[in-house]
């Protein structure tokens, strides 16, 4: 079966090319990426629509249409990661938010007859699960009745966790630091902005558009930080760390979640990935998934287990999640300002 490391690796391929649609590389990656699935043992509808996607970027990059490649990377680019951490399934959400508006502008066509039949499979099981989850259910309601399991999220006070408070309090706000970053990352989730990958002059997105790394940059300034002049300040002391910088770029550098790693193993506590050592998980701490390809903020809420919701956003409804049962961590960060030189640390302005 196809692992996740060689999902990742695809989404990787994508990003490169989205990144630099002229590239002469961009039909070298396609063609070994797509020479790669040959040897993969996967279902065979993620396979043709895994191959269909190498074969339209491939046509797209031959025929030098630069600007619909740019919007087809950005269509699939997250498509592999999401297969990976759906049980190499892809949710019906996915169609919706990322292939149909690329359907609309370019190719009405693209990936309908793919799409079609996963859903006819679906459809196969359905008077089985319908059946399936009428028991699971009436098993719930019955449970939730005489308070077997909750019916509602839950703080860290019934699981007898203690909260971890930051000594800081930056803005002088009368809220400590990790709070603040946790009310600003659930601030950006009430205003849930749509999901848009996209270049801006000057860096900042609208307050009605963003990706995962708005929710982190947000959420900081929310405690009196200024996350991309921190970025950028880092990555002119210390370029030769930042692998993925080859010039820098303030308008972008300090939304790549692979740059945010970067600053965050140099300015914060590195902790536990284990989303089973629940004391260890507290509101405002950061957290980065998959292979450095999203990122997110820690709530203050909590599942029946005692794990933590995640405050981030993949263009899903619900920003404010129990996203760990979906999401692998990879890093798990408290932002400490006390490791922060002068000549990085500053301000929101």
């Amino acid at each position: 079966m196809i692992s996740r490391d060689n999902l990742y690796d695809m989404t990787s391929a994508f990003i490169v090319i989205r990144h630099d649609v002229k590239s002469e590389l961009n039909d070298e990656i396609l063609l070994e990426t797509k020479a790669k699935l040959k040897n993969q043992e996967m279902d065979k509808y993620i396979y043709e629509i895994l191959v269909t996607i190498c074969d339209e970027m491939i046509r797209v990059f031959d025929e030098k249409k630069f600007e619909q490649l740019y919007d087809l990377a950005d269509c699939v680019h997250s498509l592999p990661e999401i297969i990976a951490n759906n049980h190499l399934t892809i949710p019906d959400r996915y169609w919706k938010i990322y292939v149909d508006p690329y359907r609309k502008k370019w190719d009405k066509e693209f990936l309908l007859k793919e799409e079609k039949a996963m859903r006819k499979k679906k459809v196969r099981w359905f008077c089985i699960v319908a059946i399936l989850m009428v028991i699971a259910i009436l098993a719930v309601l019955v449970l939730q009745h005489y308070n077997i399991i909750p019916s509602i999220p839950r703080k860290a006070a019934e699981f007898n966790i203690e909260l971890i408070t930051s000594p800081v309090d930056y803005n002088n706000n009368g809220i400590d630091d990790y709070t603040d970053i946790m009310l600003g990352a659930r601030e950006d989730a009430k205003n849930h902005p749509t999901y848009k990958s996209a270049y801006y002059d000057g860096g900042y997105p609208p307050d009605n558009e963003g990706v995962c790394t708005d929710v982190v940059w947000r959420a900081f300034k929310n405690a009196g930080y200024s996350l991309k002049d921190m970025v950028d300040a880092d990555i002119i002391i210390r370029l030769e760390d930042y692998h993925n910088v080859e010039k820098p770029d303030p308008n972008i550098d300090f939304r790549r979640v692979k740059n945010l790693k970067v600053f965050f193993d140099e300015y914060a506590q590195i902790l536990t990935t284990d989303i089973d050592d629940y004391e260890q998980w507290q509101p405002g701490d950061i957290v980065i998934f998959g292979d450095n390809t999203h990122i997110g903020i820690v709530s203050d809420v909590r599942n029946s287990k005692g794990q933590p919701y995640i405050i981030h956003n993949s263009g899903q409804f619900l920003r404010e999640e129990d996203a760990l049962k979906f999401w692998t961590p990879t890093a798990h960060y408290r932002f400490d300002a006390s490791k922060v030189p002068d000549e990085v640390l500053k301000g929101w302005n």
